[in-house]
């Protein structure tokens, strides 16, 4: 397995490959992981066109103040795992920002729950709107949470918040 690099992909490298593709090439190393990942020591498990699974593992460094796991990573995990799922619908040119984002948690995750998988697949793709749904699931399969995330797609001329120069 390749040890990861984590930083910022140009918008313009991301633009230049269809979703899959550049899923696929952060799974292999070939280009930069999110800082995010690094953060919280995620990482792309599986990357198919419409389904993405995303690995994170619980630990005390990410206690909240109810003694267990904050919920905050629970959904950055699965979160993770819904935009890259309707990022790897995406045709070149195109990028997806999300609107909305749902998540349901079902039990506590704690210290000892182990890996976790957040698996998220495409339910609708549109010209302008997808929308995906995903849980979040322990090696023996048992259910902690599941979410659902809607995207507007997007074909940018420049970087959403930015503005060009000149």
């Amino acid at each position: 397995m390749h040890e990861p690099r984590y930083g910022i992909v140009p918008v313009e490298v991301m633009l230049s490959q269809d979703g899959y593709s550049y899923l696929d090439a952060m799974r292999r190393g070939e280009i930069l992981s999110p800082p995010m990942y690094e953060t919280l020591g995620l990482r792309l498990k599986e990357v198919q066109r419409g389904r993405v699974v995303v690995q994170g593992t619980p630990g005390l460094r990410f206690y909240g103040p109810v003694n267990n796991v904050h919920v905050g990573f629970t959904s950055t995990v699965i979160q993770s795992a819904l935009i890259s799922a309707v990022q790897s619908a995406l045709e070149v040119g195109e990028m997806a920002v999300p609107v909305e984002f749902k998540v349901n948690l079902v039990r506590p995750v704690i210290e000892t729950t182990g890996p976790l998988d957040a698996i998220a697949t495409v339910l609708y793709r549109g010209r302008t709107v997808a929308t995906a749904d995903g849980k979040l699931v322990d090696a023996a399969g048992k259910l902690f949470a599941h979410a659902s995330v809607t995207c507007t797609i997007m074909t940018p001329v420049e970087r959403p918040g930015e503005k060009k120069e000149g």
